[in-house]
């Protein structure tokens, strides 16, 4: 097995049926790598289990092994996954997330551009699906995540749509950080280890995977909770692993230009755009500008971070 598949689920059997369905239908050049899927629950009822079964019962190109973890939190779960495939003998670990879906092509770009550019981790776009009726305002920036060129080189990224070198996980443990089982940003926090060791990460742009946006999400205060929540996590990295000089004092003054850029940036947004629609999106754009910032301070000062998964959303 050269690769295995991490997804990690919780109470979406329908959305973790859909990728499972998809990864079965990838597309490779010739010789095809060996592939195995890796299923870690993080479900104590384990509602996954039956949505693996049924697939196995009408049989799969790739096998599926289902794990069950039921300590509540994504670090958990993800080293339950990088555990398994270590043990498996994987020479690469691709991660997924359970509400996406990839392009059939989408391992094939991953592995061709971790061998073209020599890289340890490769990212690639996760581009978002609002649902029909989202408003206007989350049609701008509010559900768009990083873009850059193959190849780019990276400080971090996310494990939504990472392929990663078995070393990195042989020289960097612990893995994910279990301090932050519902705060988020452990991805974040590894790969930022990662780089610092002198490991090589990079962007891949045609690696593409989808996510559905639930409705739960398109709301006001989720968005702004989201973008605090993102300013909090990312200034724990920053002091936790001690990256720059003074790092609290400088997230503390980074906090206070968001915020002061945020307020001053929302009325000229509002007066210069065209359309209602537009104003909307500005409005918010600036709003999220803001909220990072309180963020970055309220842990520079020492408060507890936002536990945003607590709460499930997409099931």
């Amino acid at each position: 097995m050269e690769v295995a598949i991490a997804i990690a689920t919780m109470q979406r059997p329908d959305m973790l049926g859909a990728l499972l369905a998809r990864l079965q239908e990838l597309t490779f050049e010739q010789p095809e790598p060996g592939v195995e899927l890796i299923v870690v629950d993080n479900d104590p009822e384990e509602s996954a289990r039956a949505v693996i079964e049924s697939l196995r019962a009408a049989g799969t190109r790739f096998p599926i092994r289902y794990l069950a973890d039921p300590r509540r939190g994504i670090p958990f779960v993800r080293n339950t996954a990088v555990a398994a495939a270590l043990e498996a003998g994987a020479t690469h670990i691709a991660f997924i997330d359970d509400d996406e879906v990839p392009e059939r092509d989408w391992l094939q770009t991953l592995l061709h551009v971790q061998k073209v550019y020599d890289a340890d981790v490769v990212a690639g776009p996760c581009l978002s699906r609002l649902p029909g009726d989202a408003p206007a305002w989350a049609k701008g920036n509010a559900f768009r995540h990083e873009s850059h060129r193959t190849g780019d080189p990276l400080e971090t990224c996310a494990t939504n749509n990472t392929l990663v070198r078995r070393a990195v996980f042989e020289r960097l443990e612990p893995w994910f950080d279990e301090r932050l089982a519902l705060t988020g940003g452990t991805d974040r926090h590894f790969f930022l280890r990662a780089h610092d060791a002198g490991m090589r990460l990079c962007w891949a742009a045609e690696a593409i995977v989808r996510e559905d946006v639930p409705k739960s999400r398109v709301t006001l205060p989720w968005v702004i909770t989201r973008m605090y929540r993102q300013g909090a996590c990312n200034a724990f990295c920053e002091i936790d692993l001690e990256r720059k000089p003074l790092a609290r004092l400088q997230m503390l003054a980074q906090g206070a230009a968001f915020i002061a850029g945020g307020a001053a940036l929302a009325p000229l947004g509002a007066l210069s755009a065209l359309r209602p629609s537009q104003r909307g999106q500005r409005l918010v754009q600036y709003a999220r500008y803001a909220a990072y910032g309180v963020g970055l301070i309220a842990t520079a000062t020492g408060q507890g971070l936002y536990e945003e998964y607590k709460t499930i959303h997409g099931r």
